[in-house]
């Protein structure tokens, strides 16, 4: 897969993160099953299907464990971001442990657009909401690797 990476604000030279491209590099997602593949203990990604919503209608997280490498395959979306020394929301769900994610609302942020074959990759201080719509309304099929720290 031809991957352009949009968004990124650190460096990813580690082992999981090498994994993690490797596979994206060396494989289609067109065609892959919905639901979640395990790479190993610390990599893996699920691959979704579904339409993007309006803007009210999601929601921001981090997570403190994994990164996320989100991948759009087909379709367009936007994602909100803000980083976290700027946040100026409220926490709506705070730290779930199993999930590996806090759920903020925000009112101001950047917004990223991400057509087919561009990637966003998110670390613990990049609050993002994905599954935005874009110009119109989109049915999206997005690979997000979960990626160990």
């Amino acid at each position: 897969m031809n991957l352009n990476i949009v968004f990124c604000r650190k460096r990813i030279d580690t082992p999981n993160f090498k994994l993690a491209l490797d596979y994206i590099r060396d494989n289609l997602f067109e065609f892959a099953k919905l639901g979640k593949t395990i790479l190993n203990d610390e990599v893996y990604f699920n691959v979704e299907e579904y339409e993007t919503k309006e803007e009210k209608d999601t929601y921001f997280e981090s997570h403190k464990k994994y990164c996320d490498i989100q991948i759009v395959v087909s379709g367009v979306e936007n994602i909100g971001f803000q980083d976290i020394d700027s946040f100026s929301g409220e926490i709506t769900n705070p730290y779930d442990d199993a999930k590996d994610v806090i759920k903020y609302k925000l009112s101001e942020y950047t917004k990223i657009k991400l057509l087919p074959g561009d990637a966003a990759i998110f670390f613990p201080e990049d609050l993002h909401a994905p599954k935005m719509k874009s110009l119109e309304f989109s049915n999206v099929r997005k690979v997000v690797f979960k990626v160990k720290l």
